[in-house]
């Protein structure tokens, strides 16, 4: 007899149900953490250095802060932006809020209907939104590319608001919008 009492099957599979247990929350709360570990900072909503104003070049020096992607003309501008971290980051997020609206229901990347969960972001003073992240790198290596597909999108919207009588433009019947952009 051990001192837990008597052993029986219905111990031992409780023990069993515990320990899984245990190990399953153990993995949860890892998976979480992992999950909250990749959250990917607001990428940078400016085409210019948020402290000194110059535009961006190969000097760029980039780093993230307080959930925001930073980027200055150069390092040389850190000490600068360290003093006032907060007077900087509430530009970011000025530019964020002043940011004109994104124009169509479709990703500006691979032309995929977006729903709730994509990622939207701000460049060069527009709204971006995404199907995911992932295609930050695709945007990236040619933001002029797809400023340019916005902007066409947001004319062809003004354009058939405009004939529709300043009535917004409603979806097709088969429930894809009549807005689309060009690739």
């Amino acid at each position: 007899m051990s001192c837990c009492g008597s052993f029986t099957p219905l111990n031992a599979a409780m023990k069993r149900f515990f320990t899984l247990l245990a190990f399953g929350l153990l993995a949860l709360g890892v998976a979480r953490a992992d999950d909250t570990a990749k959250a990917q900072p607001k990428p940078y909503p400016l085409t210019v250095c948020v402290v000194s104003g110059q535009k961006l070049g190969p000097q760029t020096y980039t780093f993230d802060q307080a959930g925001y992607e930073v980027k200055l003309a150069s390092k040389d501008y850190l000490p600068e932006f360290q003093k006032s971290p907060m007077k900087y980051l509430a530009k970011l997020a000025q530019a964020y809020k002043s940011a004109k609206p994104y124009p169509v229901g479709i990703c500006v990347v691979c032309g995929m209907q977006l729903d709730s969960t994509c990622y939207t972001f701000v460049y060069d003073g527009r709204q971006f939104k995404i199907c995911d992240p992932s295609e930050l790198d695709d945007f990236n290596r040619d933001p002029n590319k797809y400023v340019k597909i916005w902007d066409a999108a947001t004319a062809r919207v003004a354009k058939e608001k405009a004939a529709a009588g300043g009535v917004p433009v409603a979806p097709a019947a088969s429930g894809n919008s009549t807005m689309t952009m060009s690739m």
